[in-house]
């Protein structure tokens, strides 16, 4: 049963077709090298500091355009090339210090690939219209280029 915060929360979830294979698509979340290349919204930047891709592994990135947005996190879930969940922790700004969860899914769907994100614990609907702003850019636009070259 789901503990009574986690139902009341705000939550983000959106869904994407990709004209890529799952095992494509989840590279693309788990490598450092290719994910530096379009993680973040709009035009920022991601510099990849750690990827240990493993269960209890850690993970820290820096998002920047105008002021780094540092991010950190450990990987709760690891199923190639279908599943991926980790925690998400800014390490600045108005969310600083507060662990949200990030639940990937992707589904192989007419030759491509479907991939869902749900973006859990999220402290209000400031924070979820924030990131779903953020999220949809990235994965409408920069992951979809990414894919694509």
């Amino acid at each position: 049963m789901p503990d009574a915060n986690e139902t009341t929360q705000p939550v983000v979830e959106l869904s994407h077709w990709y004209d890529a294979t799952p095992e494509r698509v989840f590279h693309a979340w788990t490598d450092a090298e290719a994910l530096a290349r379009w993680m973040g919204p709009f035009n920022v930047t991601t510099e990849v500091h750690e990827q240990d891709l493993r269960v209890g592994g850690g993970f820290s990135w820096t998002m920047s355009e105008d002021n780094a947005y540092p991010v950190k996190g450990i990987f709760l879930v690891i199923e190639p090339p279908r599943h991926l969940v980790f925690t998400w922790v800014w390490q600045h700004g108005d969310y600083e210090g507060i662990e949200t969860e990030v639940d990937l899914t992707m589904a192989p769907e007419d030759g491509g690939t479907r991939l869902t994100l749900v973006h859990k614990r999220l402290v209000d609907a400031t924070a979820r219209e924030k990131h779903t702003h953020g999220w949809t850019s990235c994965l409408h636009d920069n992951l979809t280029a990414f894919l694509a070259s």
